[in-house]
């Protein structure tokens, strides 16, 4: 079974996070255009990316439709908040 994250942006990541899990999925397409998972984009972020345009550069989300847009934003928000929170998959 394969979702994908642009499916779910209206609702937060905490819900995604728990419906995946629920579903026991352990990883989710964020950019279909380049099929790019949220592992993926999360270790861009973790590595240094700071913004959705090095995300692009460092692993190809966000480089084509912007879909995947919302999801990278909110990944670097909560990088920048809590540093500590995001741990490299």
């Amino acid at each position: 079974m394969r979702l994908r994250a642009t499916r779910f942006t209206a609702i937060g990541k905490g819900a995604l996070s728990n419906l995946l899990g629920w579903l026991n999925i352990r990883f989710v397409f964020v950019c279909a255009c380049k099929r790019v998972t949220d592992r993926t984009v999360e270790a861009a972020v973790v590595s240094g990316a700071d913004s959705v345009d090095e995300v692009g550069a460092r692993c190809g989300a966000g480089i084509r439709c912007g879909g995947c847009h919302p999801y990278i934003q909110g990944l670097l928000e909560v990088r920048s908040a809590a540093p500590e929170a995001m741990v490299a998959a």
